[in-house]
Order: C-alpha cells, then structure tokens, then sequence
C-alpha cells in the first residue's frame, strides 16, 4: 500500500538475534584461517576452481585430497549457509531505514497548524532514535562476518519503542 509506512526494526531485530545466536557446525576448524579473514577468503572462494584438479591454479603445487578435505572441513556447508544468511540479513537492514515526513502546515486545518511543528520535531527525533536501532542491528551482524569475530552481543535497541514510531 502506498504511503503506509513499514516499522521493520522488530522484524530484522527478532532475525538478527536468532541468526547471531547461531554457531555454524564446523568439521574442522583450521586456525590459520579462521584468524586471516582475507586468506579465508580467498581459499573459500577458490575452492571451487579446484574442483578435480591435481595442482593449485596459483602456485602449481600438488593438491592433495587430504588437503582439499581438510580445507572443505574447514568450510563446512553449515557455515558456507550461515554466511549466507548473515549476509542477506545486512542487505535487509541495510534498506530499512526511515525518513522522517514534514508535515506542511498547508495541508492541515487552521486549528491544527500549532501542532504541526512540534509534530515534525517529534518525527525526526523518533526517526533519528529508530534509525539508530536499526544501525545498532546492522552493526552486530557485520561485526558477525568480521575476522577473529568474538561472540556478538544483542544489539542495543533499549532507546526506541517500535510501536511509538
């Protein structure tokens, strides 16, 4: 419906927290990798060029089937759909943000003008302080597909109640 505004924060905030509360399975972790986000990466993403290969694209070494299921351990599918998840959810909050309406004096009865004023301060500070939820949200979930990522906490969203907005 056009011009009804969508209060999205309860939504994304009740998704963040199960998807930050969640810890993917991993066969086998290798620390190396688990503490180099950028190599991580990279070894993920080239995993697939692999793919019945005998020598490394990069380097020409021989590859291993120890080491590729050590690697494939490592990335186990559990985490590869997390990461997904994680990631989906930080394009959705990414979007959700609010922008405060002025309300014009013109568009409202003489009586109602006074009002008008403090109506939109009123706006813009419940829109700043829901926005600001809403960032608190997105933060957590990228701190999440940080490297070396610690445990997340709750995101902070105590300053705004979504059905005053």
């Amino acid at each position: 419906m056009a011009g009804v505004l969508q209060l999205m924060l309860p939504t994304l905030l009740g998704d963040a927290l199960t998807v930050l509360a969640a810890k993917p399975a991993f066969s086998k972790t290798i620390d190396y990798l688990r503490k180099n986000k950028a190599v991580s990466d990279w070894v993920e993403e080239g995993l697939t060029l692999h793919v019945d290969k005998e020598a490394c694209e990069f380097c020409g070494s021989t590859l291993t089937a120890d080491r590729i299921n050590e690697l494939h351990g490592h990335f186990s599918q559990d985490l590869i759909n997390h990461k997904r998840a994680v990631t989906a959810l930080v394009a959705r909050t990414g979007t959700a943000a609010l922008k405060p309406v002025k309300l014009e004096k013109n568009d409202f009865s003489p009586k109602f003008v006074e009002a008008i004023g403090v109506h939109n301060v009123e706006m813009v500070s419940l829109v700043e302080a829901y926005n600001r939820d809403l960032q608190s949200v997105l933060t957590a979930l990228q701190d999440k597909l940080s490297p070396d990522s610690p445990p997340v906490a709750s995101p902070d969203t105590t300053r705004v109640d979504a059905a005053t907005v």
